[in-house]
């Protein structure tokens, strides 16, 4: 695992130890939930990032919580509830860039490559310009090849 080959995991785990000993004094620091489930994120440990986004977004709802939501879910391997996660994301921000992609990439394993078409050229429609959407093209492309058979 790269944390660990690189020696970081001990400095997330102090972050996140540093995080939590600072939501005690302060349990209903928004910023600091946020921060902790970051955290939580970046070590691996998907599931407790969920529980502190969740409360982050019981707090304040924000696209960008609800789409990581969705990654911890896909992560762990509940594609059912990545997707639901996402979706609810982009209710607040249908444009969402990150959203837009990450759905197409749930359902693409849920194989409903249409519905991942949908997303991704929704996607390069309102970010024409950016790397997500050369990248969902050539994804694009490949399911057409798989359906053409070439």
């Amino acid at each position: 695992d790269l944390v660990r080959s690189r020696g970081l995991g001990d400095v997330y785990k102090r972050q996140v130890q540093e995080l939590l000993s600072n939501l005690k004094s302060d349990p209903k620091n928004y910023d600091i939930i946020v921060q902790t489930g970051n955290a939580y994120f970046d070590i691996g440990l998907y599931q407790e990032a969920i529980e502190y986004y969740k409360k982050a977004n019981d707090m304040q709802p924000v696209p960008d919580i609800l789409i990581d939501i969705g990654v911890c879910y896909f992560s762990l391997g509940q594609l059912d509830s990545a997707l639901a996660a996402m979706n609810k994301g982009i209710q607040y921000r249908p444009d969402h860039k990150q959203g837009l992609y990450n759905i197409g990439i749930v359902l693409y394993n849920l194989k409903d490559y249409e519905g991942a078409i949908g997303k991704w050229t929704q996607l390069i429609e309102t970010h024409p310009n950016t790397v997500e959407a050369i990248r969902v093209k050539e994804y694009i492309n490949e399911i057409k090849n798989l359906q053409t058979g070439t």
